[in-house]
């Protein structure tokens, strides 16, 4: 679940409502990131916020969203997976 902190600052600042749907009208969020680096709900995250990007653009608002250095790692495993780096001889499924 994502965070219940991140739900009630959100709903603080007028940006969603309690159902999840964006309220924001004509504002900009932008989300910082490391979605993938605190507890199980990142991909929980990431689908709320591709929801309301959409929902935020039909209200003439916008939802940005920068990766952070952990979804970067875990991209790389996904795509490289247990595949040598041509530098250290590691991959990024054993990286100690």
């Amino acid at each position: 679940m994502v965070s219940s902190i991140r739900r009630a600052l959100l709903r603080q600042a007028g940006l969603i409502t309690a159902d999840d749907t964006w309220a924001g009208q004509a504002a900009t969020l932008w989300v910082l990131g490391d979605f993938f680096d605190h507890g199980p709900a990142g991909l929980e995250l990431v689908q709320l916020v591709r929801r309301l990007q959409v929902q935020a653009a039909a209200a003439g608002g916008m939802v940005g969203a920068l990766i952070g250095n952990h979804d970067i790692l875990l991209l790389a495993a996904y795509w490289f997976g247990a595949q040598a780096s041509p530098g250290s001889g590691r991959s990024f499924f054993y990286l100690s």
